[in-house]
């Protein structure tokens, strides 16, 4: 059978038929083998590969009403586009544990493959805050899951320091 290679017209297509009289077992084995590997490549090759800078944010020690920020960076080893989102680890109040949150609207984004993303988070010692951990030197900490579409999930543990003591009244 002769194939076009090129045409002035559009595009040529053919269904057709064959009938074949005889297979060979070990030639059609070796084919659909090398065939199955370059289709596992194809799709290997499309899933992103990321991994982060830090698996760990210290927003250090924080004083009633102080705000801290602290940043990690996702990077793309991979290559294909790599798009993020912080997804609820426990479907409460959305993405983030309640004293912490992401700034610039980085709760979400790309990473082109070969680049970067710094993702700043926020964290506020609020009255919650001061509720959960009376006590200075105690420390509040929590988990955000950064998803990648198509590959894997990133944790990141947060933490903060109550700094000073705060006398609460009931």
């Amino acid at each position: 059978i002769m194939l076009p290679k090129m045409s002035d017209h559009k595009p040529v297509r053919l269904v057709a038929t064959v009938n074949v009289c005889h297979v060979q077992a070990e030639k059609y084995d070796a084919a659909y083998s090398v065939l199955l590997k370059k289709m596992d490549a194809f799709e290997n090759a499309a899933i992103p590969d990321t991994c982060l800078s830090t698996h760990f944010v210290d927003f250090g020690v924080l004083g009633f009403q102080d705000r801290a920020v602290s940043s990690f960076k996702v990077i793309n080893k991979g290559a294909t586009l790599a798009q993020y989102r912080f997804v609820s680890t426990d479907g409460d109040e959305g993405h983030f544990p309640w004293w912490v949150r992401s700034l610039n609207d980085e709760s979400e984004g790309i990473v082109l493959p070969g680049h970067e993303a710094e993702i700043h988070l926020s964290a506020v010692y609020d009255i919650r805050v001061a509720q959960t951990v009376a006590d200075a030197g105690k420390s509040v900490e929590a988990i955000v899951v950064l998803h990648v579409e198509g590959g894997r999930d990133h944790f990141v543990r947060g933490r903060a320091w109550a700094g000073a003591r705060l006398m609460l009244s009931r």
